[in-house]
C-alpha cells in the first residue's frame, strides 16, 4: 500500500469512525494511490498490529498517515476499556505509535510519517513525525503525497524543529465539498448495522464567544453537499451494504428552514427508511416549530443540543441567552410532537462566566426532575484556548482574545483559566461529579446511541439503555468482538 491510514474509535462509546480518514482513502483512491486505513488501532493487541503493518507496510510504501481526532493525546485514566481489550499495560498513545512507527521503518526506512485531524497540536511531542497537517486535507494531502513521490514541492510548507507543517490554506483551501462523498471500500468491512458517519454541510452559522472553529459564521448555504450527491450517496450504500442508519456529523444541522426543507425532500424521497442523528440549535423551534415536524419525517433518531447554560445572565454574556423558562417550553414542544419517536440530549457547559456551582447544582435538580423532558444530558468543563500553539490555524475565541470583556482571566504561562465564580480544576471536578450522579438517570443518546448500535445492538434495545451500561462488561464484550472480528477480517483481506 501506498499510503496506510491509521484511525481509532472513542474509547467511551461503541464503534464510531471517523469520517475524516475515510474521505481522504477514497478521494486517494481515485487519483490512482493505493490506501488502506487500518481502524481502531489503540484497541489492537501489538502482536496483531505487528501482523497488520507486516501486511500492508511495504518497500511500496510512501507514508503512514495518523488521524488525531479521536486519539486520547496522552496517558489518561479514561481508557480503561482500549486497555482491557488490548491487554496493554497502558493508555499511553506516545509511546504505542512510535512502536507502531519504528516497527514499519524496519520495513521500509524510507516511509514517511504524517499527523493530521482535529488533535494535530497536540501531537507535537512526536519527534518522529515528519508532517503535520492543519485543517482540511483533502488538497493538501495529495500535494504531500506527489512531494513525497515526485519530488514537487508543496505549497506553504513550513520547516519547525524537525518537522515539516503544512497549512490547508490559500492554495490548498478545499473548494470542493458540494460535490464530495466517501466511496467506502470493500478493506473497510462496512455491514449493515453500522451507522456510518455523513456530512451534509460543513461549518457553523454562529459565531459563539467560547468556540474558535474555523469555519463559524459561515452563511447557511456555504459549504453544502449538493442533494443530489448526497442522495447518490445514500443510495449507494444501501445497494452495496445494506446501510440505513447514519451520526450526520454537521456542526449544527438544522440551520435554516431551507435546508432542512431540502434534505427532507432526499431522506424521504429515497427506496428504504433511513434513519439518523445530529447536533441542532433548540432556538430555531421557537421561531419555526413545523420544522419539527420535517425532521421527525425525515428520519431523525436523537438530537444533540448545546444548551450550555440555563442560567440568563451566563447564557446572554455567551450567546445563549434563552435561560431556563423558553427552553422548558421549546423540549415541552418537541416532546409533544416526537414523544419517544426521538431521543433528546442536552450538553451544559460548567464554568462559564457569571454563573457559579449553586447555578449549575440547579440545573442538574432540574434536569433529573419530572418538570424536565430531555431524556439524556451531560456536563462538560469550560474550554478555554489557554495554550495558543494548540490552535495556530484557527482565529482564537472571543474568550481566548478579548478574556477581560467576560470576566475571564487566563494565564498564559500556566495554560489555565479563572473567574470570580469558578476556574479551571473547579469545573472539571464538578462536570466529572454531575456526569457521576446521573449516569443511571439519563439515556445513551445521539452518537453514543448510533456507536452501540453499530456493535450489532438493535435501536430499540439501546434506545432504553441509561448511560451507566458504559461501564458494564456486557458493553465491553460487545466492543472486545467487534474489534477482533475486524482484525480477522483486515488480516486474511
Amino acid at each position: 500500500m501506498e499510503i496506510v491510514f491509521f484511525s481509532d474509535i472513542p474509547y467511551h462509546v461503541g464503534v464510531t469512525r471517523y469520517s475524516g480518514v475515510y474521505k481522504l482513502a477514497s478521494d486517494l483512491r481515485v487519483e490512482g494511490y493505493s490506501s488502506v486505513v487500518i481502524e481502531s488501532f489503540c484497541y489492537i493487541r501489538d502482536e496483531d498490529l505487528f501482523k497488520i503493518i507486516d501486511k500492508y507496510v511495504t518497500s511500496e510504501t510512501l507514508a503512514l498517515a495518523f488521524s488525531s481526532t479521536f486519539l486520547v493525546p496522552m496517558k489518561n485514566p479514561h481508557v480503561n476499556d482500549m486497555i482491557s481489550i488490548s491487554q496493554r499495560e497502558d493508555g499511553d498513545i506516545v509511546r504505542l505509535i512510535n512502536r507502531i512507527i519504528d516497527y514499519s521503518k524496519q520495513r521500509n526506512p524510507e516511509v514517511k510519517t504524517i499527523v493530521g485531524g482535529a488533535n494535530t497540536n497536540f501531537f507535537g511531542m512526536y519527534q518522529d513525525v515528519d508532517y503535520f497537517i492543519r485543517g482540511e486535507a483533502e488538497e493538501s494531502l495529495p500535494h504531500l503525497l506527489k512531494h513525497l513521490k515526485k519530488k514537487i514541492a508543496v505549497p506553504g510548507a513550513v520547516k519547525r524543529d524537525k518537522h515539516q507543517i503544512i497549512e490547508s490554506a490559500g492554495s490548498l483551501q478545499y473548494h470542493s465539498f458540494s460535490k464530495s462523498k466517501i466511496n467506502w471500500h470493500e478493506s473497510d468491512f462496512i455491514n449493515s448495522q453500522e451507522w456510518l458517519p455523513i456530512e451534509t454541510a460543513r461549518g457553523c452559522v454562529f459565531r459563539c464567544s467560547f468556540c474558535n472553529y474555523k469555519l463559524n459564521g459561515k452563511k447557511p448555504t456555504d459549504f453544502m453537499k449538493s442533494p443530489e450527491v448526497l442522495k447518490e450517496e445514500l443510495i449507494k450504500n444501501y445497494e452495496l451494504y445494506g446501510v440505513t442508519s447514519y451520526s450526520i456529523t454537521d456542526d449544527l444541522f438544522n440551520d435554516s428552514v431551507e435546508k432542512v426543507e431540502m434534505f427532507h425532500r432526499v431522506f424521504t424521497d429515497l427506496p428504504f427508511n433511513i434513519q439518523w442523528v445530529c447536533y441542532g440549535r433548540l432556538d430555531y423551534f421557537q421561531r419555526f416549530p413545523d420544522m419539527a415536524d420535517l425532521l421527525l419525517e425525515a428520519g431523525l433518531k436523537s438530537v444533540y443540543f448545546g444548551i450550555e447554560t440555563l442560567n440568563q445572565k451566563a447564557g446572554a454574556n455567551v450567546g445563549k441567552g434563552l435561560g431556563k423558562d423558553r427552553v422548558n417550553r421549546l423540549i415541552n414542544l418537541l416532546d409533544d410532537k416526537w414523544g419517544e419517536n426521538v431521543i433528546k440530549h442536552g450538553s451544559f457547559i460548567v464554568g462559564l462566566p457569571r454563573e457559579d456551582e449553586s447555578s449549575i447544582t440547579q440545573t442538574l435538580n432540574y434536569l433529573l426532575s419530572d418538570e424536565s423532558k430531555f431524556d439524556s444530558f451531560h456536563f462538560i468543563p469550560l474550554f478555554v484556548e489557554t495554550n495558543k500553539d494548540y490552535f495556530p490555524d484557527r482565529p482564537p475565541s472571543d474568550f481566548s482574545a478579548n478574556p477581560e470583556k467576560y470576566g475571564l482571566e487566563i494565564d498564559f504561562d500556566k495554560h489555565t483559566w479563572s473567574h470570580e465564580l469558578m476556574n479551571e480544576e473547579k469545573s472539571r471536578k464538578v462536570a466529572h461529579r454531575f456526569n457521576l450522579l446521573s449516569s443511571t438517570k439519563t439515556k445513551l443518546s445521539t452518537f453514543e446511541l448510533a456507536a452501540l448500535c453499530s456493535l450489532g445492538k438493535d435501536f430499540s434495545e439501546v434506545s432504553k439503555l441509561s448511560r451507566d451500561y458504559l461501564s458494564g462488561d456486557d458493553y465491553l464484550k460487545s466492543k472486545k468482538k467487534w474489534i477482533d472480528d475486524y482484525v480477522e477480517k483486515i488480516l486474511s483481506y
